[in-house]
């Protein structure tokens, strides 16, 4: 009579992926050989979604260094949510900018004044190099990476083109003012300005002259934010909430006309600062109206809110395309971390650069991977490392009272041994 011991260890994982993580458990006291192959295997314990450390989605895979067993999965996810980690600063500037970041597998790159600096990663160490220098002096206000190529939207309204060729393309006046949102995906990008235009360009790997937009779109406000998605031929844009214009307009692609608007309803200045989608219909934005919000394009409803514990404007967030979201906030260095299957947020983190009253900054610009959050505030780049062992449990805990909000800030420094 065949046991299922007997099996080989291909069919046994792809039945393990089957289980969750409390039956892996149990399986893993049976046997040796059940213990080894799931303490070895990489892709166990997603049947019920761990928060962070899944590693499901490709695009969070691209972040990720290294990938984790199962046994690591849950340790390191139960840091996050406890708030055990070790917080070092890459970078920390005297002056204050505005910086960008945008994080790959294999480094950082992060914009500050007219720089790009480009920090390589590996498990043992990150490094740090300049890479793009602009000759004009001119601020990035926001940049986009595909592959080797990087486009730069300025605060003089030029755009700065580079690849890894050391080829480059400056164009200047592309607008009237301040470029702050730019997106880059296939043979398109995108630029938009405070001068109320959002403008289409098909990328050329000769970077030659002359080069000219696609389209011009009139939004009829400013300007902040941006995303295309190819999967649909859409494009969202997010403006400044004035000039009785809807926060977010679609766009269709193959039209070149808006096709939808949402959150007409905001109040006045509740302009939108950061944009992404989660599907072919599904956007997500963050804000002025103090929340991230996930709305259905078809029906042009809002169908989740998660709303900030203070009521802080939300400059920046990012998501696994799972069930992951952190959320950057207005003041001292604050990072939200949610479970997007609820409404409560799960846990806060404080950047330490930020902690006294004179150095609170906004997140201006976050990602992360399966153990790591980085983050850039006006003065420095902060990495925080939730793989660690041992650490200092940082837990800030809000309570909620039906007929009266109160919020109680309770810091617990308990040793995790």
């Amino acid at each position: 009579m065949s046991q299922i011991t007997n099996l080989s260890t291909e069919i046994l994982i792809r039945i393990f992926e089957y289980c969750p993580i409390s039956d892996l458990c149990k399986l893993q006291r049976t046997c040796k050989r059940f213990y080894k192959i799931i303490k070895k295997a990489t892709t166990l314990g997603n049947v019920d979604l761990i928060l962070i450390t899944n590693q499901l989605q490709s695009s969070m895979r691209n972040r990720c260094l290294e990938f984790f067993n199962l046994q690591n999965k849950y340790r390191i996810s139960q840091n996050w949510r406890n708030g055990v980690y070790r917080e070092f600063t890459l970078s920390r500037e005297k002056r204050k900018y505005i910086p960008y970041l945008i994080l790959r597998k294999d480094g950082i790159w992060l914009s500050k004044a007219n720089k790009i600096h480009l920090y390589k990663r590996n498990k043992r160490s990150t490094t740090s190099s300049t890479l793009i220098e602009i000759p004009n002096k001119s601020d990035i206000c926001k940049f986009a990476v595909q592959q080797n190529n990087v486009v730069c939207g300025q605060r003089d309204g030029s755009i700065f083109i580079w690849n890894s060729k050391s080829n480059h393309l400056h164009l200047e006046n592309c607008h009237q003012c301040d470029i702050d949102a730019i997106d880059f995906v296939g043979n398109i990008f995108v630029t938009g300005s405070k001068d109320e235009f959002v403008k289409l360009w098909s990328f050329k790997l000769g970077l030659q002259l002359p080069y000219l937009p696609i389209s011009s779109l009139s939004v009829g406000d400013r300007v902040w934010s941006s995303r295309l998605n190819t999967r649909n031929s859409s494009l969202a844009v997010g403006t400044a909430g004035y000039n009785c214009v809807a926060p977010i307009q679609i766009f269709d692609l193959n039209r070149l006309v808006a096709v939808s608007e949402l959150g007409k309803n905001f109040s006045r200045g509740a302009g939108v600062l950061g944009l992404k989608w989660e599907g072919p219909h599904m956007l997500m934005s963050c804000g002025y109206d103090n929340c991230v919000r996930n709305w259905d394009t078809r029906t042009g409803q809002c169908v989740q809110i998660w709303i900030d514990p203070f009521h802080s404007t939300v400059y920046c967030f990012e998501t696994d395309s799972c069930c992951t979201l952190l959320s950057g906030t207005q003041g001292n260095g604050r990072v939200v971390l949610w479970d997007m299957r609820s409404v409560r947020h799960v846990q806060m983190y404080f950047m330490e650069s930020c902690k006294k009253s004179y150095n609170s900054s906004p997140i201006y610009s976050l990602s992360f991977d399966a153990y790591q959050l980085f983050t850039a505030t006006d003065r420095s780049l902060n990495v925080l490392n939730f793989s660690v062992n041992s650490g200092i449990e940082k837990n800030y805990i809000f309570i909620y009272i039906p007929t009266k909000l109160v919020q109680l800030h309770i810091l617990c420094t308990t040793h995790i041994g």
